[in-house]
């Protein structure tokens, strides 16, 4: 597997692009101003709300 990873900011916005074989992803990631959870809060609370996990 070839994986290659570039980021591309600008204010509001961050572009994660990764190439996996020859499929390229692209996420786009946006984040408010006014948010007052950082982005560790948002990541467990993703993984605590997740029906994958809590179906186990």
């Amino acid at each position: 597997m070839t994986e290659t990873k570039t980021i591309t900011t600008t204010p509001k916005r961050k572009i994660i692009k990764r190439k996996i074989g020859s499929t390229v992803y692209e996420v786009s990631l946006f984040f408010s101003d006014t948010s007052k959870e950082s982005i560790n809060d948002k990541i467990a609370r993703l993984i605590r709300n997740d029906p994958q996990i809590n179906s186990i």
